[in-house]
C-alpha cells in the first residue's frame, strides 16, 4: 500500500518522516566529513612545508656552528634563515576557507604577526654573523676536534 498522505497510514507517515530526517542528516554529515577531510588535507600539507622550511633551518645552523664557517659564510645563513622564518610566518598565515586555520577559536585573526621579519633585521644578520661568541664556539670546537684526534699516551 502506498501512504500518499499522513493520515492514509499514521504509522507508516512517522517511518517516512525519520527516514527523510536520517538521509538528510546523513548527507549533512557526509558534506561535513569532505569539508573536514579537505582541510585536514590542506593543513598536512602546510604542516608538511614547515617541518621542510625547519629541517633545513636546523641543517643551516649546523652549517654555521662549523668552525670552518666564515663570516661570510655565516652571514649568507643567515639571511637564509630569516627568509625561512617569514616563510614560516606566512605558513602560520595560511587561510582556508576564508578562516585562518592556525588561528584556533579565532579565525578570523592572522595568527602571527611577530615572524615577519624585513629590513630591520639586516643589522640583526650582521651582528649574528659576526658575533664574537660564535667565533668563540667555533675556536671551542676546533680545540675539542684537536684534543680528540691528538694521539693518547699511556702512562
Amino acid at each position: 500500500m502506498r501512504t500518499s498522505k499522513p493520515s492514509d497510514s499514521p504509522i507508516d507517515a512517522a517511518g517516512i518522516i525519520r527516514t527523510r530526517s536520517n538521509i538528510a542528516s546523513t548527507a549533512r554529515l557526509r558534506e561535513n566529513l569532505e569539508t573536514a577531510q579537505s582541510e585536514l588535507r590542506a593543513v598536512d600539507g602546510t604542516l608538511f612545508e614547515a617541518v621542510s622550511a625547519l629541517q633545513r633551518g636546523l641543517t643551516l645552523g649546523t652549517q654555521g656552528a662549523n668552525a670552518t664557517a666564515d663570516s661570510d659564510n655565516r652571514q649568507m645563513i643567515a639571511i637564509e634563515i630569516d627568509a625561512i622564518l617569514r616563510h614560516l610566518g606566512g605558513l602560520a598565515n595560511s587561510v582556508y576557507d576564508g578562516r585562518y586555520v592556525f588561528a584556533g577559536g579565532a579565525g578570523n585573526t592572522a595568527p602571527s604577526r611577530s615572524m615577519r621579519m624585513g629590513a630591520t633585521n639586516t643589522a640583526a644578520i650582521r651582528k649574528i654573523a659576526s658575533s664574537p661568541f660564535r667565533t668563540a664556539v667555533a675556536r671551542r670546537s676546533r680545540c675539542r676536534a684537536t684534543r680528540s684526534s691528538s694521539p693518547r699516551t699511556s702512562s
